[in-house]
């Protein structure tokens, strides 16, 4: 039954394609197609008039200064020119900013104005050869502005880090640049004595990459740089154990103190790369004659007394000892 219908489609699908005039057709297309082109080609000749946003661009804007009113974003130019040329325009160009340098112009003109004749050619230059500039608008831009004061401020981190498990932390937390310069108004900056970055917490925070934050935004006041590099320093931590020697001050010279045991086990958790820099000379354990010979407790606590930065979990075993006194033997 599948096979009849198929052989009955293909029969059928075969004479259309037999009695089909294919001279005809294929004459006819190449007529629409050639008329096609000629109307593009007569097209593009012709001259038309169109309007769009060019995008202005600020650069060199001194760090001292803060504009008054915004400044235009974009500028609207209408220009004549033929289809393509419009087409090429209207495609390629329109999206090309129109780049001002704030400095050159400050540097230039004494009443901080572009003028129109300066807009003007800047506008051209982005233009088609062909391109005729028929009006564009805003016709000049005027750079009203406040001078500011400046001020150096350090940079504190406001935030907080929580390192992953199996990491601890390795070091203090840097901030880079550690200052930055604060420009507004003088009595503003007068009340400032450091900034903050933006507030945040991170939690499972296991990467060797900073840490970027925003200045905090303060009203009427810009920071240069307003982005710092926040570096937590870490590393994955192994522990460690160490047999540290008790140690007594302050005692007699003809006198001895034993202690049971003479050593104890000190145990903490270190980051791989500072494993082998530690050893027993960084921990220092010792007790006070003065306090011992008050005693009367059989165990007195242990404590220590120096140890290296940035280890963690420290603990003793045992935490007490016991201990007796000696006279020397030998004068």
């Amino acid at each position: 039954m599948d096979n009849n219908i198929y052989h009955n489609i293909s029969e059928k699908v075969r004479k259309i394609l037999v009695n089909t005039p294919w001279r005809k057709v294929l004459t006819f297309s190449f007529f629409v197609l050639l008329s096609s082109i000629l109307w593009f080609f007569q097209i593009y000749r012709q001259n038309f008039t169109a309007s769009y946003d060019l995008p202005i661009r600020y650069i060199s804007i001194p760090d001292s200064v803060i504009f008054n009113t915004p400044l235009p974003e974009s500028i609207n130019i209408t220009i004549k020119d033929n289809g393509y040329g419009l087409f090429n325009s209207y495609f390629t160009k329109r999206k090309d900013s129109l780049t001002i340098d704030i400095s050159e112009v400050f540097a230039t003109t004494s009443n901080k104005v572009l003028s129109s004749t300066s807009l003007q050619q800047a506008v051209k230059n982005k233009l088609q050869n062909t391109a005729t500039l028929v009006n564009y608008d805003p016709s000049f831009i005027t750079f009203q502005y406040t001078a500011l004061k400046q001020k150096k401020l350090p940079v504190i981190f406001n935030g907080q880090v929580f390192i992953s498990s199996g990491y601890l932390l390795d070091g203090d937390i840097s901030i880079l640049p550690d200052t930055v310069l604060a420009y507004g108004p003088e009595t503003i900056l007068n009340g400032m004595n450091y900034v903050y970055t933006v507030n945040d917490t991170i939690h499972e925070y296991n990467s060797e990459s900073p840490l970027k934050y925003a200045i905090k935004n303060i009203e009427n006041v810009k920071f240069i740089p307003d982005v710092v590099d926040v570096y937590v320093p870490i590393d994955k931590y192994t522990q460690k154990n160490l047999q540290i020697e008790i140690v007594c001050i302050n005692l007699p010279e003809k006198l001895e103190v034993k202690f049971f045991p003479s050593s104890v086990k000190v145990s903490f958790l270190v980051g791989l790369s500072q494993y082998q820099q530690i050893t027993e000379k960084d921990f220092v354990i010792q007790l006070d004659y003065n306090d011992l010979k008050n005693t009367r407790e059989s165990h007195v606590p242990l404590r220590i007394i120096s140890m290296p930065d940035h280890i963690q979990s420290v603990s003793m075993s045992p935490a007490d000892v016991e201990f007796i006194f000696e006279q020397n033997n030998y004068d």
